[in-house]
């Protein structure tokens, strides 16, 4: 083959090749924060491939539709060769949140990103967003928000967050012992199938 035929089959290919990778089939499932704001977190999941491409996107809060904070995506979900974002979750949490939780998140924000009885929406611009009533996160340290998707309204449950590498964090009430970790992950384990079979 020459090395012209050979770069003509490159561009066929390439014009082939179908240009689906991005991120704007992220969905927000999960919300986050004590009382002080010191340990939040905001969890993703898709059922899409190739969406990892985040670097330069943005996380937004709002207040009745005014911005009040903003994070940039400094890169990408570093994604394992052989393996695709296909059903996987991703997290954005504080720095105290690994310590409390036991899983490191993928991305960090800033304490009290969330603004707690503040806020009514957080967004992944160009993808999607959960809506609230102002007030309606949790702040007892042990339950989030959560967005069941389908038009379903958010409800609030023991906080299960999951990063992308399947990690699923415990954030039990004082005192919860082995028993409240367990119920966790079993909260967890079916609001995956939930989401998978919706």
């Amino acid at each position: 083959m020459t090395r012209r035929s050979l770069a003509l089959a490159l561009c066929f290919t390439a014009l082939a090749a179908p240009a689906h990778a991005t991120f704007h089939l992220w969905e927000v499932t999960e919300i986050f924060s004590n009382d002080d704001g010191t340990v939040q977190f905001v969890e993703f999941f898709t059922e899409a491939a190739g969406e990892e491409f985040l670097a330069g996107h943005l996380l937004e809060t709002y207040q009745q539709d005014v911005m009040r904070q903003q994070f940039t995506f400094p890169t990408s979900i570093p994604v394992p060769l052989g393996q695709s974002t296909a059903n996987h979750h991703f997290l954005v949490a504080t720095p105290g949140f690994l310590a409390v939780s036991g899983i490191t998140p993928d991305f960090e924000i800033p304490v009290d990103f969330l603004e707690p009885g503040v806020i009514d929406k957080v967004a992944l611009v160009g993808a999607d967003d959960m809506g609230f009533a102002a007030g309606e996160l949790p702040t007892d340290g042990s339950n989030s928000l959560n967005d069941p998707g389908h038009g379903d309204p958010v409800f609030a449950a023991a906080a299960t967050p999951t990063n992308f590498a399947g990690l699923v964090g415990t954030i039990p009430e004082p005192g919860a012992g082995v028993a409240g970790v367990a119920a966790l992950a079993c909260v967890a384990s079916l609001r995956r199938q939930l989401r998978k079979s919706g």
